[in-house]
């Protein structure tokens, strides 16, 4: 299969290499090809001779003029997914889907409110992590300024005083560097403020 497998600038849309002759019906390369060439009506009316292939593994007779529109169940990831997303399309609209397809969009649909649950949660656990950060950041301000109150020689800037007592509690440094944004944010709507 590696050496039917589609490349870049030779793929076929079911994912085979179009250059390797394969059924329209099932991919199979074996082929057996007729000696005698048959008449075929084009769409414009004319007549054109062409050399017919019947598969060795389905039976399936077909031209190399409709390899163009190939039908063969894909192979790749890419168009395995496209099939996926089609069917799942299908099934949202209500059209008909066969019923190894309602199968598999049953399958997609049950997946998809699995993701969907995972990312609503992810999110509701970023929402939290914030609030409980944001949280902190007025608890540390609040004990910066009794900590000033009580004892007139401290000057440790609140910058810094936030980022050691953040770091001191196990806080990541990119959730530091957020409280450090804020309060940056916060003393700049200050001083334009005054």
């Amino acid at each position: 299969m590696s050496r039917n497998a589609g490349i870049k600038g030779d793929e076929c849309q079911c994912g085979r290499r179009m250059s390797i002759r394969h059924c329209t019906s099932c991919g199979s390369t074996r082929y057996y090809g007729f000696a005698q060439e048959q008449v075929r009506e084009r769409l414009d009316g004319s007549l054109e001779k062409v050399k017919l292939f019947r598969c060795l593994a389905c039976s399936h007779k077909y031209t190399d003029a409709e390899r163009e529109f190939c039908d063969a169940p894909p192979v790749s990831v890419a168009l395995a997914q496209q099939k996926l997303r089609a069917i799942h399309e299908a099934s949202k609209t209500g059209e008909y889907l066969r019923p190894e397809d309602k199968k598999l969009a049953a399958i997609v649909n049950s997946e998809l409110k699995k993701i969907e649950t995972y990312v609503e949660k992810a999110q509701e656990d970023d929402v939290l992590k914030t609030t409980r950060l944001r949280n902190s950041w007025f608890q540390l301000k609040g004990i910066y300024k009794d900590m000033q109150i009580a004892d007139k020689s401290f000057t440790q800037p609140l910058a810094e005083f936030l980022a050691e007592q953040l770091q001191a509690v196990g806080v990541l440094q990119q959730d530091i560097d957020t409280v450090s944004q804020w309060q940056k944010e916060e003393d700049d709507a200050q001083r334009q403020s005054s």
